[in-house]
């Protein structure tokens, strides 16, 4: 289990490092919702593994300093890796990681390091910080965000989900357009 989360961790670690690349190849179009106008998020990729039912996605995430994120619940994986600025992040039940990369040690939001270098476990509904070049994995479970500071946050996030499950609940975060 720790080796599947460490893997998609260094997947999505990749893709960020790939993004702008990825970026220069194509022109992705920023949706804003208009329930929430403070968060802006760009399709990156979607994948849709036919033989499974699942789609795979990543979006790139613009958050303003102090936006009402909504929380994430229930997602068979999610991966956020912050490109810029901080969020706070409390997971429920699920099994969360986090892992430093080119950032900081990780601490929760009373400044209590939790994680000082690599991939650590969480316990879950423990409220951490997570800063540029840091990021965070969970399998199952719920994620609540909020930016921290008064700053406002880029953050790439990847998803996978059924496509059953993303067409019946359309959750907020998913793509509007599967190929």
């Amino acid at each position: 289990m720790q080796h599947s989360i460490r893997r998609v961790l260094a997947i999505v670690v990749l893709i960020a490092a790939l993004a702008p690349a990825a970026l220069l190849a194509q022109t992705p179009v920023p949706v804003t919702n208009e329930s929430n106008p403070s968060i802006v998020h760009t399709d990156l990729g979607v994948t849709v593994m036919e033989e499974t039912g699942q789609v795979h996605f990543v979006k790139r995430l613009d958050i303003d300093a102090g936006a009402a994120i909504p929380t994430l619940n229930d997602l068979p994986s999610v991966v956020i890796t912050v490109q810029e600025g901080q969020l706070l992040v409390t997971t429920e039940g699920g099994r969360p990681s986090v892992s430093v990369g080119t950032g900081d040690a990780i601490q929760t939001d009373d400044g209590e390091v939790v994680c000082e270098k690599s991939t650590c476990l969480l316990e879950a509904d423990q409220p951490v910080v997570i800063g540029t070049g840091n990021g965070l994995a969970i399998s199952g479970g719920s994620i609540d965000m909020d930016t921290s500071g008064d700053e406002p946050v880029v953050a790439l996030i990847s998803v996978l989900i059924s496509e059953e499950r993303m067409i019946k609940e359309r959750c907020w975060i998913c793509p509007v357009v599967i190929p």
